[in-house]
């Protein structure tokens, strides 16, 4: 017995259940998680996430300056992955935005980040 793959069948189910964008959203940030070492940076999933997909456009989290630069950087070939791996072509910009997360201090504990 042969399997329908995913990819077809969600579409169809979530139009009927109105989630048509909940569920390209969830898709598309799904697979920049499963593509993003390989098109982006090997540790580009320790530095990057999918922030949201919103009307076309990828915005992804970056850590810092340089990170959104490599994302900027590799941003056509990151789509041209992305639309290719889904039902079809979603993805029609890529955009960064810079969201510095504070670590714990290792010499300070902690509380050393709050002010």
């Amino acid at each position: 017995m042969a399997f329908t793959p995913l990819q077809v069948v969600l579409p169809k189910v979530t139009r009927n259940l109105s989630l048509d964008q909940q569920a390209i959203a969830a898709m598309v940030c799904e697979s920049y998680r499963t593509h993003a070492a390989g098109v982006v940076h090997l540790q580009a999933l320790t530095y990057t996430k999918p922030k949201y997909f919103r009307n076309g456009t990828l915005t992804i989290s970056v850590q810092n300056a340089p990170w959104a630069q490599i994302v900027q950087w590799k941003k056509y070939d990151l789509k041209q992955i992305l639309n290719k791996n889904l039902p079809s072509p979603f993805v029609r910009e890529v955009k960064t935005v810079i969201e510095v997360t504070p670590h714990p201090n290792p010499y300070f504990g902690e509380d050393a980040n709050k002010n």
